[in-house]
């Protein structure tokens, strides 16, 4: 989904101490951290409407030394409090989309800019937080009609696939499913993709289910997060549902 034409493609990861729900703290550092990434594609034959299996195009992995006694692995950095490595590998696509090519670079670092960005993207939470709790499912389908398009797109959709997808998003002809309850925004933090062209707010409290996860969710026998990236287009306050 993050492919958005064929050429170079970088993938980069971050590592960052985890939480120890005993302590209730973050970790010190990054102990014995083992992160792996895979890369994969698939293909889509369009006649017979199926998937080929997956095959890894590219293997990240943070670097492990072994234990010749114990023969078991450990990162060869514990004592850093973050540690970034990345990789290159060439996608070739049979689209080419330029969304975020007129797409406003957002981030900073800036406290003051955050805030002001977190304040505004609010706005757009807000509209949406109304369309899921009112059920105004012409007013979603108008939100994520762009969205999808690019989805179908990305994904090689068939007929039988754009079916299945409108059953995914909504259920029993509504947005948010029957006996749940849209949530407050609470305990959330701005976050920045694709260099800084796409922004979203996440739940942030500690030791939490759910942390991490888009802001907008609902609450029932369990709990919903609901898809929420946004950009801002060259020369517009807007913010859009990417």
């Amino acid at each position: 989904m993050s492919i958005s034409k064929s050429g170079i493609q970088t993938i980069e990861v971050r590592m960052y101490p985890s939480y120890n729900r005993e302590t209730q703290e973050l970790e010190p550092s990054l102990k014995n951290a083992q992160v792996t990434v895979d890369v994969v594609k698939r293909e889509y034959n369009t006649v017979k409407e199926t998937y080929s299996e997956e095959e890894v195009i590219l293997h990240l992995a943070a670097p492990t030394e072994k234990n010749e006694v114990s023969k078991k692995t450990k990162f060869i950095y514990p004592e850093l409090t973050e540690y970034i490595f990345d990789e290159t590998f060439e996608a070739l696509v049979p689209y080419d989309i330029k969304i975020l090519e007129k797409a406003q670079n957002l981030i900073t670092t800036d406290p003051e800019e955050i805030k002001k960005i977190t304040e505004e993207l609010l706005i757009a939470y807000n509209e949406i937080w109304q369309i899921y709790d009112q059920n105004k499912v012409s007013q979603y389908a108008d939100l994520i009609y762009n969205k999808e398009k690019r989805t179908a797109q990305q994904l090689f959709f068939s007929e039988s696939d754009s079916k299945k997808r409108v059953e995914q998003l909504l259920t029993s002809g509504r947005i948010v499913k029957e006996g749940y309850k849209m949530m407050p925004f609470e305990d959330f933090k701005l976050r920045f993709y694709a260099n800084g062209k796409i922004v979203t707010l996440v739940y942030d409290e500690i030791g939490q289910v759910g942390r991490n996860k888009s802001v907008l969710r609902s609450k029932g026998d369990s709990r919903k997060s609901y898809y929420s990236l946004f950009y801002k287009p060259i020369n517009s306050d807007e913010f859009i549902l990417y």
